[in-house]
């Protein structure tokens, strides 16, 4: 067979019995690009709690042209692969680099600590190649996007307060909840005192407080 995107040239002649005639004038023509092979050495990096990087090898096949790569990404408990990362509730776009990129930086509206996967193609002008391995890779942890709710302080003691709140929800914590930290302060004192719970407890008693004063 011949090759993709190969220029050929070619020429007929005429044949008898006795033997074959001259040749015609030459003619020369180009096949089109054929549909690639998938990317190899495919890696999927955390650089921070909204960003990953995609990283692949670039195809060295000198018949083929190929225009560039399409990198898929999406969430890994969603099956349907966006064509770029930019969250998991978010209409997606595709995102496709040129021939000789082999690297494509994702930091549009990430989640911190989910779990992504990702995929890249090959293209020329006859159309996408094959997928390459799916890779996954973790982003990063980040600073919770929200903050407890329902706080309720109640008086126990003439100097102590037990202090409770429902818990930060899962879809705002953005890593491996450790601790809470509770702030209190009184007219009397400047600044701040800080309280943390052991562990990532909704509840805390504030001890060896002023009797009588609002906190």
């Amino acid at each position: 067979g011949l090759y993709p995107f190969t220029q050929y040239s070619c020429y007929v002649t005429a044949n008898t019995s006795v033997g074959e005639g001259s040749p015609s004038v030459v003619a020369t023509a180009k096949t089109v690009d054929g549909i690639l092979s998938s990317p190899t050495n495919v890696t999927l990096l955390s650089v921070g709690p909204n960003t990953l990087m995609a990283m692949w090898s670039k195809l060295l096949i000198s018949n083929l042209a190929i225009t560039g790569y399409t990198v898929y990404c999406n969430v890994s408990a969603n099956q349907t692969y966006s064509e770029q990362i930019i969250g998991p509730n978010v209409p997606t776009v595709r995102s496709t680099v040129n021939g000789t990129t082999q690297a494509i930086m994702f930091n549009t509206r990430l989640d911190p600590f989910t779990q992504y996967e990702c995929y890249v193609t090959a293209n020329t002008s006859a159309g996408e190649g094959s997928p390459s391995v799916i890779v996954t890779a973790k982003t990063a942890e980040g600073v919770p996007s929200g903050a407890p709710s329902n706080v309720v302080a109640i008086t126990i003691t003439p100097t102590s307060v037990h202090v409770s709140w429902h818990h930060l929800p899962n879809t705002s914590r953005n890593g491996i909840l450790i601790a809470y930290e509770v702030k209190f302060s009184w007219p009397l004192e400047n600044g701040q005192f800080y309280a943390n719970t052991s562990g990532a407890t909704n509840q805390l008693v504030l001890n060896s407080l002023q009797e009588c004063v609002q906190y």
